[in-house]
């Protein structure tokens, strides 16, 4: 919008071009749809100057971006158990070095199943189970696009666990809804480096 840019991760993404006014009933849509909507959502906010950062960060960055959280969690909750809502490379090579318990979970059918740096990735049927046996819970901000982001943070409040909303496409909505947002290694616009 005007320069500003805004990115949402989801798996199924679509083109869109159009006026704001077209992308509010978006968010009462399809994760397709809901993807442009909290895009457009940071690309506004960006705009506005409430919020920086909007677009994802690329290439080793995510590796990065791994260790910044395992200090990230050592430094706010110690050795904790995490659980990981939603598989995110970096992010699980990094905690599952360091902490003694990693759980993951993925909506992706090719990701479920398969053993990843030493962690079985299980199906996010088993969001509850993971939730209710960790210290801490690191869900990916892709949740509010596929509609489970306040199904987890209920569950997090249910059991005690601690959590930690990372990534780029929730920022513009945590913003709003007073929510604290790790994505140190994000962008302002989308020029390749």
């Amino acid at each position: 919008i005007n320069g500003f840019h805004g990115q949402a991760f989801t798996d199924t993404p679509r083109l869109f071009s159009g006026r704001i006014i077209e992308v509010a009933d978006m968010a009462l849509g399809d994760s397709g749809d809901k993807a442009i909507f909290f895009a457009t959502l940071n690309a506004v906010m960006r705009k506005l100057g409430l919020i920086e950062r909007t677009v994802h960060c690329r290439g080793t960055d995510a590796e990065e971006c791994g260790l910044l959280l395992v200090q990230h969690i050592l430094t706010r909750y110690g050795k904790v158990k995490v659980a990981h809502i939603g598989y995110q490379p970096g992010h699980v090579k990094a905690t599952s070095a360091v902490f003694g318990k990693v759980y993951v979970t993925d909506l992706n059918p090719e990701n479920v199943g398969k053993t990843k740096f030493g962690v079985k990735i299980l199906d996010g049927s088993m969001n509850e189970e993971a939730i209710r046996n960790v210290d801490v819970a690191c869900i990916t901000g892709s949740a509010i696009v596929n509609s489970t982001l306040f199904d987890l943070l209920e569950c997090c409040e249910r059991y005690g666990v601690k959590y930690v909303l990372y990534g780029v496409t929730v920022k513009g909505a945590a913003k709003i809804l007073g929510y604290d947002v790790f994505c140190p290694l994000s962008r302002d616009d989308i020029t390749l480096p």
